[in-house]
């Protein structure tokens, strides 16, 4: 009996790492994951800030709607929680969540241990993460909540940004010039979140802002500011909403500015903008709702806005690009070539090494010079040629039963950390002047992903407001020091139904320029060649395939379909397990755990666009790939 049961656990073990010697992603003893318990919280039970030196301590209570409640005590530095990962901490420090007596609870019990992730759009927050309680419990959570921007004696740091369109247009339609003026479109941040908008008609050759200025429904003057509007067409028949104009943030709520006898006074000190409001009156939303549209009055109470030294933030960006190559360029969901071309998928990143814009535009094969306007076109319902752009898309693969995966694709750009998709209609603009480009757009169509997403992609319809952005001598090359990925070692696929699981564990080992590995039977491993870096990830999969999105780095014990698969020390002997990074001398390679960090991986027609975020015990790593990639 004993020599049977090594056997089979030797056979056991051996088949486990043919497959692979580092991508096991079942616990060793049950060969299943444990499951976590999910929960959705998105009722904001009670909330509040308190400062402490040089941090505030945010406690917010999340409920579901079984009341289950997630007691959060967070800290940063910031007066408006910022969107960031939150880490454990015993003690308060920033961009932490408290553990311990008196720190973050679920339904009464300790979390300790575990990474919050918080996304912020205006005053709306999104939550998710992979928690662990003091009882062993793994809980996944999901939620969104309203944080209100509350009133403080702390002052918060201002900044703004200033778009100017020369002339202003005005008038009962916005469309009639105003003679000698320069519309000023200020957009304005507290502690770097969004706080006010407002749309100045100034005299053109003014040197500064400074003046008292009225709001103005359909403003045809210098002087005045261009009132706020709310507008849901479907009081008309229509569908969508579209608001606009001058509004600044009370709470959670748009305080929209309409004419009447308020005015807006600015002090402009070389840039520094104070911008002081009385009176204000603010259109009553609640009631024009009600009535359908037809009741536009104002609120009883005057509006008041107090903005203090806002600066300008940095001019114009530094801006970089790549340009993924792919001949010839096909289109439409049976992927038609277009002959003699090539996809020039242009990915611009900022200073920041943030994505602000991506560009799909088909040119001649071989093109040396990406200058031309590049219609954008839908090429699901019209043929394409050489000369076009991609429109752009969201993408939720749920809609249709496959995923959970979210894809952008097409051309798109961002404003205010919002992606805008260009759709059929518009025109792109590019000047490459020797490999430094210039792209920009006006009057872009753009996708309404509010109703889309409501419609869980029934309805693809534009927005009422059109779109424009401008990036001006982008340089080639990546912003960042992202190491570039060129070699595919290998691309596999494990059922892991074969060994008591469910699902798939997708692996790719992908690795620099030099760097080639080879498959050893005798050692279950790889042997490699030359010099440079290499890593291998693990992905859990529903299916034998790798799906656009941004897959997370988890823990072995907690990954579900859709992560990426930590590192964690080999259960049956040395080296690691799941995914790791190695740096290969002369053919000898280390490697280190990935602990963290996210793997995007985007996908078009056979090629992949792989970008690793990732840290590790020995600090951040950032590599990118692109290429063909065939799972086996």
């Amino acid at each position: 009996m004993k020599t049977t049961w090594k056997l089979f656990m030797f056979l056991l073990t051996a088949t486990i790492a043919l497959v692979s010697c580092e991508e096991d992603t079942l616990d060793p003893l049950t060969g299943m994951y444990t499951p976590p318990e999910v929960y959705d919280v998105t009722v904001l039970e009670s909330q509040d800030r308190v400062k402490d030196g040089s941090l505030y301590t945010f406690s917010i209570n999340l409920m579901d709607e079984n009341a289950n409640t997630l007691s959060m005590k967070l800290f940063a530095t910031d007066y408006i929680l910022p969107a960031s990962d939150y880490t454990p901490s015993a003690e308060a420090s920033k961009k932490t969540y408290l553990v311990g007596n008196d720190g973050t609870t679920f339904n009464g019990q300790q979390i300790i241990d575990g990474t919050l992730s918080i996304a912020l759009q205006d005053s709306n927050y999104t939550i998710s993460g992979i928690l662990y309680l003091a009882d062993a419990t793994v809980l996944k959570l999901s939620g969104a909540f309203t944080y209100a921007y509350q009133p403080d004696p702390y002052i918060p740091t201002y900044t703004y940004t200033d778009e100017m369109v020369t002339p202003a247009m005005g008038g009962s339609q916005g469309a009639t010039p105003i003679e000698g003026s320069t519309m000023h479109k200020i957009t304005v941040y507290a502690d770097d979140v969004f706080y006010a908008y407002l749309e100045i008609v100034a005299d053109a050759n003014a040197g500064s802002l400074s003046g008292t200025y009225s709001i103005k429904d359909g403003p045809d003057a210098v002087g005045q500011i261009g009132n706020g509007y709310y507008l849901d067409w479907s009081w008309w028949g229509g569908a969508g909403v579209m608001e606009g104009g001058s509004y600044y943030m009370n709470g959670d709520e748009k305080m929209f500015l309409r004419e009447g006898d308020g005015t807006v006074t600015i002090a402009d000190n070389g840039g520094v903008l104070s911008i002081t409001a009385d009176n204000l009156a603010i259109l009553d939303l609640q009631t024009l709702i009600s009535s359908n549209g037809a009741t536009w009055t104002v609120l009883g109470t005057a509006g008041t806005m107090n903005i203090v030294e806002a600066s300008i933030l940095a001019g114009p960006q530094s801006y970089s690009y790549t340009n993924t190559i792919t001949a010839p360029a096909t289109y439409g969901w049976a992927g038609t070539a277009v002959e003699g071309s090539q996809l020039n998928v242009i990915t611009v990143t900022n200073e920041n090494d943030e994505v602000v814009g991506s560009f799909e535009l088909i040119t001649v094969e071989g093109a040396s010079d990406l200058s031309g306007d590049y219609n954008v076109l839908d090429g699901s319902a019209t043929a394409m040629a050489i000369g076009d752009a991609n429109n752009g898309a969201y993408l939720d693969y749920s809609w249709w039963g496959m995923g959970t995966d979210i894809a952008h694709t097409g051309c798109w750009y961002v404003t205010n950390g919002t992606k805008n998709y260009v759709r059929a209609g518009s025109t792109i603009h590019v000047v490459d002047n020797g490999g430094v480009l210039s792209i920009s757009g006006n009057g872009l169509a753009l996708l309404d992903v509010e109703t889309l997403i409501s419609s869980s992609g029934a309805t693809w319809q534009n927005l009422d407001a059109t779109g424009s952005f401008s990036f001006s001598e982008i340089a080639a090359g990546s912003s960042s020091n992202a190491i570039a990925l060129t070699n595919v070692i290998a691309a596999s696929a494990m059922d892991l139904s074969a060994y008591g699981g469910t699902g798939y564990n997708v692996t790719l080992k992908l690795a620099t320029e030099g760097v080639t590995g080879t498959y050893n039977a005798a050692t279950w491993g790889y042997d490699f060649a030359g010099t440079g870096n290499y890593i291998s990830l693990d992905f859990s999969r529903d299916a034998a395939s790798l799906t656009a999105g941004t897959y997370n780095v988890v823990s072995n014990e907690t990954a579900a379909v859709g992560d990426c698969i930590a590192g964690y020390p080999n259960p049956y002997g040395e080296g690691t397990w799941g995914s790791v990074w190695s740096t290969v001398t002369d053919g000898a390679s280390a490697d280190v755990a990935v602990a963290s960090g996210t793997v995007d991986v985007a996908i078009d027609g056979d090629t992949y666009t792989i970008t690793v975020d990732i840290t590790t015990d020995e600090g951040a790593v950032k590599a990118s790939y692109t290429g063909a990639i065939t799972i086996q």
